[in-house]
């Protein structure tokens, strides 16, 4: 096919352009969405009718982008019901939807057709970016698509219908369906797992009940969903989201109900002090943010924590002085807490709250008390503590494959046994290890944070680093014991975990498009006019350097005197009607004529184009002006 030869899409890339408004429509499937659709069908039946010139659909696309971003502003809500990672790209998706409308409207070149099918590629891809897992829809149409884009390519580029070749070219796309198809009727919770891979996020489904067995946690193990990002140089490595004070046949639950707090009007929302302990007016705090995706919304704050300012008129107090956001909810919700750092302002804690933390269960298996007294030896409750975290740290391993939901009484078989275990088992061993010595402890569920994010600007917290401690009551306050080998809090440091922070980046930045101030923006570069502007001037004298009308010596020549000659020409054939389409190229034109048996002309404007692209001179110049003198002479004065 000759390169500059134009002609319409054919079923095929057209099937493959609306497979892409289909992903959307699927994901998305509100009034919108199902509006555009038809309108993407219609517009497929019209194909190649309609001579759309590159200005009209360049107008077409920035008309898009306007409505877009006017009529679909930013809203969490829209985010979260479409699918795509954030709201800032629902605008994005649709602009892209309307730079294909043309595109099925007017007539293709080659390199037209690849533009409009790298178009629609991109239009899929950002379809597909959703919160959740991979869908088999989502499978299924990936693989319509690379099916459609093979056989459109070939019908496109060579003008035959698909062959053996072109057939062997969806082969893999067909394993890859026939794989997925499989492995979700296998086992789909794995599945997920892998194609969450592929996914710009993942179900920020984990929560920390009033009550907590042994296995909560062993379902966040590998997911990478992020749940807290912190803006700070050195935040707390535990964040607790739970207080846990009573064991009875494998679980834990808390102290009392949940009481509801009503914070104070501040600039940031609405404060509420964390502390009773009066704080001086020049008190070097220091302030960090966060911003929190989970359900229901816990905020973290540390012990050396004052106050804390967020948008919320009312928050549910629970057992340990922990803050959570009333009815949970999913939606992203920053906020401010300011730190006394090395010092513990926690409120105090009342007798029967710390008795509470002694309790033990009727049942408690001998072995407990014996290993403590075993391990624990003289000393301070703190020091009592430390032995006993090495203890676990020396003599166990960190692992997921004992299955202790089996077990009767699984602590007994854990510190009997010692088979490799996960966070929670220890905590739990350790927690009560430490009341059988009349040490109150308590058991904690939440999160480490120990990865930085890939910019370095703030760390990540996702659902995977989910983890269970100990806190030791020392008399005066609370103190953090981590019985867990070290190992199963470091970061992991696989290709994985490198592209878990490269699509944990690229959600972050982009959601920060939309905040940006943009009029503060305009203003700036309204400022620097003068400078942008003799900079766009200079930067187009050095293009235009070498432009033939750019050059004194050439200058009265010009390139309008060759525009003229196509004119000339073309209106000399105008009575045979074979004067040029506005659609044709000059190659196009040339062959036409050609077959009309005008093989003269056709050889002139070959020569012409080789000419006009290929690098030109003042004699081929000169002899193309002799030449079109004598054509123009012979059309006028046909042969007999």
């Amino acid at each position: 096919m000759n390169p500059y030869e134009s002609k319409p899409l054919d079923w095929m890339a057209v099937a493959t352009l609306l497979v892409s408004w289909l992903a959307l429509m699927l994901i998305h499937p509100d009034v919108v969405a199902i509006s555009l659709f038809v309108l993407a069908l219609f517009c497929s039946l019209l194909r190649g009718r309609i001579n759309i010139s590159r200005t009209q659909w360049l107008i077409c696309c920035l008309l898009g982008l306007v409505m877009s971003m006017g009529f679909f502003k930013p809203e969490s809500k829209r985010a979260l019901a479409s699918g795509l990672i954030y709201a800032n790209l629902y605008p994005v998706v649709l602009s892209l939807g309307f730079a294909m409308l043309p595109a099925l409207l007017r007539r293709h070149t080659r390199r037209e057709y690849w533009t409009t099918l790298t178009i629609s590629g991109v239009f899929f891809l950002v379809c597909g970016l959703n919160l959740e897992p991979i869908m088999k829809e989502s499978a299924v149409l990936a693989a319509l698509w690379m099916i459609g884009f093979c056989f459109s390519s070939r019908r496109f580029l060579t003008g035959t219908g698909p062959s053996l070749t072109a057939g062997l070219t969806i082969i893999p796309s067909l394993i890859l369906l026939a794989l997925a198809a499989a492995a979700f009727a296998y086992s789909e919770q794995q599945v997920n797992f892998l194609l969450r891979m592929l996914s710009a996020g993942g179900d920020v489904s984990l929560a920390f009940p009033a009550h907590s067995r042994l296995n909560t946690l062993l379902s966040s193990e590998t997911n990478p969903a992020v749940v807290v990002r912190c803006f700070a140089k050195h935040p707390n490595t535990y964040l607790p989201a739970r207080v846990y004070t009573h064991y009875k046949d494998g679980e834990w639950s808390e102290f009392g109900p949940s009481t509801n707090l009503s914070g104070g009007v501040a600039p940031g929302g609405y404060r509420y002090p964390l502390t009773q302990t009066p704080i001086a007016a020049n008190a070097p705090l220091v302030l960090e943010r966060f911003e929190v995706h989970a359900s229901p919304i816990v905020l973290f704050a540390p012990r050396d924590a004052a106050w804390m300012e967020v948008n919320q008129a009312q928050l549910a107090q629970l057992s340990g002085h922990l803050l959570e956001q009333r009815g949970g909810g999913n939606e992203l919700l920053p906020y401010t807490i300011a730190r006394l750092p090395e010092k513990d302002l926690a409120p105090p804690e009342s007798p029967e709250y710390v008795q509470s933390c002694l309790a033990l269960p009727p049942e408690l298996h001998p072995i407990v008390k014996k290993r403590a007294n075993e391990v624990t030896g003289q000393g301070s409750a703190w020091q009592k503590g430390l032995r006993c975290a090495d203890w676990f740290h020396n003599n166990f391993s960190y692992g997921f494959g004992y299955d202790f939901a089996s077990k009767k009484d699984p602590i007994a078989d854990f510190l009997m046994e010692k088979p490799p275990a996960h966070c929670e088992v220890f905590a739990a061993a350790m927690t009560l290890m430490m009341r059988s010595q009349g040490i109150p402890a308590r058991y904690l569920n939440g999160f480490v944070c120990v990865e930085r994010s890939f910019s370095g600007d703030y760390y990540v917290v996702r659902v995977r680093d989910a983890h269970a401690w100990v806190e030791i009551w020392d008399g005066q306050a609370w103190r953090t014991l981590d019985p867990t080998p070290p190992s199963a809090i470091q970061p992991p440091a696989s290709w994985g975990s490198w592209f878990d922070s490269m699509r944990e980046a690229f959600n972050y930045y982009t959601r920060r498009l939309g905040s940006l101030d943009w009029r503060g923006w305009l203003a700036m570069l309204w400022e620097w006019r003068r400078g942008l502007g003799a900079m766009l001037v200079l930067l187009a004298l050095w293009k235009m350097r070498k432009r033939r009308w750019f050059n004194p010596s050439q200058a009265a020549q010009g390139v309008s005197d060759q525009h003229g000659w196509i004119r000339r020409l073309s209106t000399a054939l105008e009575q045979r009607q074979l004067d040029r389409a506005s659609w044709e190229t000059i190659l196009h034109w040339g062959e036409r004529l050609r077959e009309n048996s005008l093989a003269e002309v056709a050889d002139w404007l070959e020569q012409y184009s080789q000419y006009r692209y290929g690098g030109s001179s003042p004699e081929q110049e000169k002899s193309l002006q002799l030449r079109l003198e004598e054509l123009m002479k012979s059309l006028q004065n046909p042969p007999s």
